[in-house]
Formats: structure tokens, C-alpha cells, sequence
């Protein structure tokens, strides 16, 4: 009787490795969707930049295997001229973006892309002021629908 082996381990290993391919292109792909997302709804808002604050406090996150793989912001640079305090305490736009980011946390093992604004009266101008409604988050929410088909995309808009 003959017998045959076969190690599948070098099988396995590169399988492993297109598998890694494959998600670092997932993670590439999704980080350019959300970097372009995040930059066409805030053109698209109407919002005019006052202080740079709200701004700079935009952000994406692209998720992948429960961790966060990739961030970044609505500008390259701060455009902030000045700080807003309130109650004593000083805010900087793209300090609380980079505190949201660091302690965000997935909520799954698959692809995720986060956008956000960190600024605490984000959700106020969502909603609107009389200056105007500068739906920012909500247009990329919309996009989103349409662009994936997907009804139940989970938002929250915190107003002040």
C-alpha cells in the first residue's frame, strides 16, 4: 500500500496572506470612501467656517477585526483661530476629534466607518440655528442609504 502526505501548510499560509491583502485593500477602500464622504457633505452643508472649531472637529474612522485601522479629518491641517470655552472649560476642535478617536471603541469584527464631529454643540447645529441648518452627519447618512441600500444605519446626533 503506497501512502501519500500532502503539507498544506504553505497552502495555508498563503491563503492567509491574500486574506490580509484582501482586507488591507477592504480597510484602503474604505478610508478613501469616508475621507471623500466626510469632505462632499460638509462642501454640500452651507456651513461657513467662524472660529475653525466645528471643523477641525470632523473625523472618520474606518474599523476592521475590532480595532480601529485608520482615521482622519475633514482638513489636513487645523483651521481653528480660536478656542470656545464653556462652563470653564477650553475646546479645541481637532484636540476632541483626536480624544474621540482615541477612545473609540468598535462595535464589530467587520468593516466599520465612523463619522463624527466631536464638538460639543455639533448636534445643535444639525438641528439648526437661525443662521441655518448645516447637516453635515445627516447628509452623510443619507449618502450612505443610497450609496449601500441600507435603511437602518445607526446614527447618533447628540444635540447640546
Amino acid at each position: 500500500m503506497a501512502k501519500s502526505t500532502v503539507n498544506l501548510k504553505p497552502l495555508e499560509a498563503f491563503a492567509d496572506k491574500l486574506r490580509k491583502q484582501q482586507d488591507d485593500v477592504a480597510v484602503k477602500n474604505a478610508s478613501y470612501y469616508a475621507a471623500n464622504k466626510i469632505r462632499a457633505a460638509w462642501e454640500t452643508s452651507g456651513y461657513q467656517i467662524r472660529t475653525g472649531n466645528l471643523d477641525d472637529s470632523f473625523l472618520w474612522i474606518v474599523c476592521y477585526g475590532g480595532q480601529v485601522k485608520n482615521y482622519g479629518f475633514l482638513f489636513d491641517s487645523e483651521k481653528s483661530s480660536k478656542h470656545i470655552k464653556r462652563n470653564g472649560v477650553e475646546y479645541v476642535g481637532r484636540r476632541e476629534a483626536e480624544k474621540f478617536i482615541a477612545n473609540y471603541i468598535p462595535t464589530t469584527d467587520g468593516i466599520e466607518i465612523v463619522f463624527a464631529s466631536a464638538m460639543f454643540y455639533a448636534g445643535y447645529l444639525e438641528e439648526g440655528t437661525q443662521r441655518g441648518v448645516f447637516r453635515v452627519l445627516r447628509g452623510i447618512k443619507a449618502d450612505l442609504e443610497n450609496d449601500f441600500g441600507m435603511q437602518n444605519i445607526t446614527t447618533n446626533i447628540f444635540p447640546v
